[in-house]
């Protein structure tokens, strides 16, 4: 609310205070901080004019000083031996404390956003530096397991050694290139490299290598004739090796089913376990950076893997989703337009 009208003689000279000079009970006069030539000049201009002119004071509350907008208009023109009468209207005190403390507020965010970005940013780098790094000594170490397989790889005790090393080795450099994919979709230089071919054959040899990898592991797989479409070959292994993955770490050691098939103008991949299952509030959730179906079962990796199943089908203008219940299994389902060029927007 506004602190109402109060009225002051706008007599250059001796600027004197007349008619209604107190604001919420305090005198006028104690309130004004301003500088008494600032004033004059005010009050000059507000006395010869007939129509509200906009100003701005300083009133002093308590120890603080206090910005306050104000109206003022002239209630009677000065005349040679007469002050002119302003009329001032102020807002109230509060609310100028208020508009300060949001102004306050919204510098102190914006200034905290400014910060935050740079430290993504740093983070960025220093991920995409570090991935790139370590690429060389994996490769070295991958180049002395292939010497050590041709020389001792049919020794059987040194051969199942060689084997575990290989595992690990592989599993490191998933990490890394992991890492270095959620520098690329951060940097927008996550680019697609397109080709035709049937996904069928895809899946199947994904089938394969977790098949030679968990050799107890049942996956069964269903096709419905020839899908043939054109995607980044590449990522979509990715994408099909991250929806497996994630079926053998959560599913039990039941049997996976993995079926392709065609629905209208998509090619459908589902990936159904039989294992620990979904809360309905982890269905969206878990496919966001660093989250896993089960955040406090101690498993491997960086939670990273949906996330860029995500962004992989998302690059095609297709999708991917989950459905399932807590006990009874979870089935992710991938949607990618068969011409591999749909955008998200004509979804």
């Amino acid at each position: 609310m506004d602190s109402g009208p109060v009225l002051v003689d706008a007599n250059p000279a001796g600027l004197r205070l007349v008619g209604l000079t107190t604001v919420a009970g305090v005198p006028l006069a104690s309130l004004v901080e301003n500088p008494a030539t600032e004033l004059e000049s005010l009050f000059r201009i507000w006395s010869e004019s007939p129509f509200p002119l906009p100003g701005r004071l300083a009133w002093k509350t308590g120890a603080a000083t206090v910005p306050l907008e104000l109206e003022a208009w002239c209630a009677a023109p000065a005349a040679d031996a007469q002050a002119g009468v302003v009329i001032i209207r102020c807002k109230s005190l509060a609310e100028n404390q208020r508009v300060e403390s949001l102004r306050r507020e919204v510098q102190a965010r914006k200034q905290g956003e400014a910060e935050l970005t740079d430290a993504v940013k740093a983070r960025d780098e220093f991920i995409a530096i570090a991935a790139h790094e370590l690429r060389n000594p994996l490769n070295v170490f991958h180049l002395s397991l292939q010497l050590l397989y041709r020389r001792f790889g049919k020794v059987e005790g040194i051969r199942d050694i060689l084997n575990r090393s290989q595992f690990q080795l592989n599993r490191l450099n998933m990490l890394v290139e992991r890492l270095l994919d959620v520098s690329r979709i951060r940097s927008g230089k996550y680019e697609l490299h397109r080709e035709t071919f049937d996904l069928n054959d895809l899946v199947q040899e994904v089938g394969l290598r977790f098949v030679e990898q968990y050799p107890n592991l049942k996956i069964e797989l269903q096709t419905d004739g020839a899908v043939t479409g054109t995607w980044d070959r590449g990522r979509i292994d990715q994408a099909i090796t991250n929806l497996l993955s994630n079926a053998v770490k959560y599913g039990q050691n039941k049997p996976i089913k993995v079926a392709v098939t065609t629905i209208r103008d998509e090619a459908v991949v589902s990936v159904t376990d039989q294992g620990i299952g979904l809360a309905p509030n982890d269905i969206t959730r878990i496919f966001e950076q660093f989250e896993r179906a089960a955040p406090n079962a101690n498993n491997d990796g960086f939670g990273l893997g949906l996330w860029i199943t995500r962004q992989i089908a998302q690059a095609h203008g297709g999708s991917v989703s989950a459905e399932g219940e807590l006990g009874r299994g979870a089935t992710f389902i991938l949607r990618l337009p068969i011409d591999g060029q749909r955008s998200l927007e004509e979804r």
